[in-house]
């Protein structure tokens, strides 16, 4: 296993592949295991994977930050000296993609955003409060129970009861502590105002039935990045699905190579 020190904390990452740096960040309560259904499906990168701090194989026992999460990925990159790489986030991980291509565009070749936005709304602020409010009361099991009814459409999470099986493994991977934090930063973000920094390709994804993030979000980043492409999916928050795989795989193929 290979862990790189970062501000006090040991952060959890694997690479597997030939060719063009992409790192690959996952969001809340996840690992880098969120991506190992795209890995025999896109050739011709190297994909970069770490846990973020606070979540999966990376130290819980830590401070959790947008500018912490950001410095661990530049120092990620320092560690495997890779001057420049592709930036792909999911839901929490795209806003530290975003970030990151702020803080430090000269590390980024182009962006991939999935599920995410530039400016925590109202609406979302509130989600993310009852989230909170939620944990604190009753911890990761209440959190899991919440959090697939916003990740996955009522309808998938119908003809899917397997999802519930990965609530023991989601309570046992997470702290309260790094949830809370995590879900904290998320309704305090906000780049808006200055996306159009960002002068990089970028790639922005979403699925269509989205009851977390609303789509429109995905469609005003689209508006106010200078180098953006739109895609959306079949699907929730998580479009992730197996069978939106070799799709999404097929897209950010096309995009990066």
């Amino acid at each position: 296993m290979s862990f790189v020190n970062s501000h006090d904390a040991q952060i959890y990452y694997s690479c597997h592949g030939n060719g063009e740096p992409t790192v690959f960040l996952h969001g809340i309560s996840d690992s880098s295991q969120f991506f190992s259904p795209l890995k025999n499906n896109i050739t011709g990168i190297n994909a970069i994977q770490p846990d973020l701090r606070g979540h999966g194989q990376s130290d819980h026992d830590t401070d959790i930050t947008m500018e912490l999460l950001t410095e661990d990925l530049r120092n990620l990159l320092n560690e495997l000296d890779i001057e420049r790489a592709n930036i792909l986030g999911f839901s929490l991980g795209s806003l530290v993609a975003q970030n990151f291509a702020l803080k430090f565009p000269e590390h980024v070749n182009s962006l991939i955003i999935c599920s995410g936005y530039s400016k925590c709304s109202t609406k979302l602020s509130e989600t993310f409060k009852k989230l909170e409010e939620l944990t604190k009361q009753a911890g990761i099991p209440a959190f899991f129970d919440e959090m697939i009814k916003l990740v996955y459409t009522p309808d998938y999470l119908l003809k899917h009861g397997e999802i519930h099986e990965f609530k023991d493994i989601v309570v046992q991977m997470n702290s309260k502590t790094a949830v809370l934090k995590s879900l904290e930063l998320c309704r305090k973000f906000d780049v808006e105002t200055r996306l159009s920094e960002i002068n990089v390709p970028s790639l922005i994804m979403y699925g269509s039935e989205d009851l977390f993030v609303d789509p429109e979000h995905s469609q005003k980043m689209y508006v106010n990045l200078n180098k953006s492409q739109i895609s959306s999916f079949q699907g929730g928050h998580n479009f992730f699905l197996p069978e939106n795989i070799k799709k999404i795989a097929m897209e950010i193929q096309r995009f990066l190579i």
